[in-house]
């Protein structure tokens, strides 16, 4: 059976904090639309070709990553979200066009845990997952995608366990971001540095990095 069309995506940046300033529940806290742009761009002019084929964003949230997925790319999209009530997963955004005329070419989507679609098989995965179960997502998009690329705190790179990982994962770059993005709608950032991470199953050797990664900067 094939899978449904695509009714989805208003885009959305940050959301609001709880009053009491406790967690986001499900740490949905959302990337705003310029640094998934940013992102989507910097990667495209890493491996100096379009990101193609099919890419999984497997927390929607707010639609950042899938929006600028859609707009930058000739890719086909795929997503999910645990949370039905994610802006994402609003209906209407849908029916917008590229400038050329054509139809987005949506795939499906999901309203299922990342974690429980073992049977999807796409070319990449992007995005920016729960950093509470961050080993988890990413160790789950390596084994379905040839390709990952995570916004995640730079402190991935450490804990002690997660040294059997680190032996394994064919990180290919990692941009440390010059400026510490918010995730909220008041602007304001936390006290952690964070990093976008490519892995690349393909990729033979010691990763690369770019430090103070300018991502305001980024020409979309």
């Amino acid at each position: 059976m094939s899978p449904p069309q695509l009714t989805l995506l208003q885009t959305g940046g940050a959301r609001a904090m709880p009053n009491d300033g406790a967690r986001i529940e499900g740490d949905a806290y959302y990337t705003s639309p310029r640094l998934a742009r940013s992102i989507v761009s910097e990667v495209q002019r890493f491996i100096k070709e379009p990101i193609d084929g099919v890419v999984l964003e497997p927390s929607v949230g707010g639609g950042a990553f899938a929006t600028a997925i859609l707009d930058l790319t000739p890719a086909r999209l795929m997503v999910a979200d645990i949370d039905p009530t994610a802006p994402g997963m609003a209906t209407g955004w849908w029916s917008r066009r590229r400038a050329a005329g054509e139809r987005y070419p949506l795939a499906f989507y999901t309203r299922q845990s990342f974690l429980d679609l073992d049977h999807l098989r796409p070319g990449w995965v992007i995005g920016n997952p729960p950093y509470a179960d961050a080993l988890a997502h990413v160790e789950h998009a390596l084994a379905i995608a040839p390709r990952v690329v995570f916004l995640l705190r730079l402190a991935f790179t450490e804990s002690i366990g997660r040294i059997g990982f680190w032996k394994t994962a064919r990180l290919r770059h990692l941009w440390v971001l010059a400026k510490r993005p918010s995730f909220t709608a008041s602007g304001k950032t936390d006290a952690c540095p964070y990093a976008v991470f490519f892995w690349d199953r393909d990729h033979v050797g010691e990763p690369t990095m770019t430090p103070c990664w300018d991502w305001q900067g980024v020409s979309r």
